[in-house]
């Protein structure tokens, strides 16, 4: 039977929060749970895959003609770019920075990066609305902008104050205040040294789900286990063939993070030589080195 990834995820529920939230930081917030929910469930990244197709194509269906924060966003069918809901921005799978990195790539093919940048000036705007004793929304007056702004620039930064309400200075604390808390929360979470955090920590906590080079540790440790293991049996067909889809399978992540750090070993063929064992070893045996080899329980003993 299969899965129905709504209602284990309590999709009803959450996205009439979502159709409720009238600005893009509840939106977020709103994304970014759901995306925990789904990876606190399902721990290797192809797993998450089907869940989070679920959960984004009902998100669409039930957000379609909604009046909405929105974003430009992957349409879903190949790298089309089209106007989206806000939250789906933080539906997705795979490291941030690399998807990061596509997005403004195609934004910037598709002659769409300056109307992307427009959208996140609105955004910065959008959730500090400022009113005056009355509670009318105050006009800030004429200001200047700075020369080193295009003219189209300079444009759209005044149809955003005006739009809003803001004077110059509160546009500029809002949006120098919006990119900073960004730059902080992402500079503290990357700059861990993840080779010092527990390989129980790495693979169950939320918190490092999102961390840019968590699977790659992971790889890595699930390469060293194996080649522990090759090393203490005696037989060479209990030993297992390290491949991208063994180490994944061990560190619990994804492919991509398996071939970085293999590729830092000098790629499966190199670090299997000094076995002498082929692709093919193993092959149509039907026990699973998870069932020989375990990261968390080789841990556990660790610390006995």
């Amino acid at each position: 039977m299969a899965t129905n990834y709504l209602d284990r995820f309590g999709f009803d529920e959450w996205i009439q929060r979502v159709k409720a939230a009238k600005t893009h930081a509840e939106h977020e917030a709103l994304g970014r749970e759901m995306a925990d929910k789904i990876e606190s469930a399902y721990s290797n990244e192809s797993t998450r895959k089907k869940p989070i197709a679920a959960i984004r194509k009902a998100t669409l269906a039930a957000l379609d003609g909604a009046s909405c924060p929105s974003y430009l966003g992957f349409s879903g069918r190949g790298d089309d770019v089209s106007e989206q809901p806000f939250v789906m921005n933080f539906l997705f799978v795979g490291e941030p920075e690399t998807e990061r990195d596509r997005y403004w790539e195609k934004l910037e093919q598709q002659g769409l990066t300056d109307k992307a940048k427009q959208m996140l000036i609105d955004a910065v705007s959008s959730d500090s609305d400022t009113v005056s004793a009355n509670g009318e929304p105050t006009k800030p007056a004429a200001v200047s902008i700075e020369p080193d702004y295009t003219d189209d620039e300079a444009t759209a930064i005044r149809t955003a104050m005006d739009y809003k309400g803001m004077s110059r200075e509160e546009f500029r604390k809002a949006a120098e205040l919006y990119y900073a808390r960004n730059i902080i929360s992402n500079a503290e979470k990357n700059q861990q040294d993840l080779s010092k955090v527990s390989t129980q920590e790495l693979m169950e906590n939320k918190e490092y789900l999102r961390i840019k080079g968590r699977g790659e540790e992971l790889a890595k440790r699930a390469i060293a286990a194996i080649i522990e293991y090759n090393n203490q049996q005696k037989s060479p067909d209990d030993r297992w063939y390290i491949s991208s889809r063994t180490v994944a399978d061990v560190g619990k992540v994804g492919l991509r993070a398996a071939n970085v750090a293999l590729n830092e070993l000098g790629g499966h063929k190199e670090i299997n030589k000094q076995w002498g064992l082929s692709p093919y070893h193993r092959r149509g045996d039907t026990r699973q080195i998870t069932e020989d080899i375990s990261l968390t329980k080789e841990e556990t003993d660790n610390a006995a």
